[in-house]
This record gives C-alpha cells, sequence and structure tokens, in this order.
C-alpha cells in the first residue's frame, strides 16, 4: 500500500480514501460532502475510528482542530483502526486495485 506510518489521514470521506487508510491501521478526520459519504463516515467513527467534523458547521477551524485534537492525543482511535488494518490483514489492496482496472479497461472500447 502507498500508506506508511502516518498520524492520522483527512479526507472528505470518500470510500477509497476511507478503505485504504484503515486498511494501514490509520485513524480519520472525515469532512464528508455527499450523503454517501457522510454514510460511510459515520461506520468510521461509529466503530471508533475516527472523527466527522460537518463540512457546514460555522465554527469548522474550531470544530476541525477540536477532531484533530482528539485523534492525536487520544490512543483509542489508533486502536480501533488497528483492529480494523488486522481484520482484514489478508486482503491484498493492490490486486483488488488490478482486478477493477482490468475490468474498466475490458468494458471501454
Amino acid at each position: 500500500p502507498l500508506l506508511l506510518r502516518h498520524d492520522v489521514m483527512v479526507s472528505n470521506g470518500n470510500h477509497g480514501a476511507i478503505a485504504h487508510t484503515l486498511l494501514a491501521g490509520i485513524p480519520q478526520l472525515l469532512l464528508p460532502d455527499t450523503l454517501e459519504r457522510v454514510m460511510v463516515s459515520r461506520r468510521v467513527a461509529r466503530f471508533g475510528a475516527g472523527e466527522i467534523v460537518n463540512v457546514g458547521d460555522k465554527d469548522i477551524a474550531g470544530r476541525v482542530t477540536a477532531a484533530l485534537n482528539n485523534l492525536l492525543t487520544n490512543d483509542r482511535y489508533r486502536q480501533a483502526a488497528t483492529r480494523f488494518a488486522d481484520k482484514y490483514a489478508d486482503y491484498n489492496v493492490d490486486a483488488h486495485d488490478q482486478i477493477l482496472l482490468n475490468i474498466i479497461v475490458g468494458v471501454l472500447p
């Protein structure tokens, strides 16, 4: 995987970024901007591997600062992300990406 040792991932909650990051055991700060991303982000927060900040919050800077502080100072987020990574340690994300690429190339003219 491309991700190595990082303290936290900040993203808009897209499925690919979340999946790759969790497989690397990295906690996440999620700023989802669509309903689908909100749904996936809620799952991450529910099992404790990240925090969500609503992009429409009036005090978004304060909320992002507080969430980052929580993610960086409370090891429970990394522990949850590590549990996820351990559970799916046998999953080969590179092979999966190659399969998807082959499907796309096979479908496109």
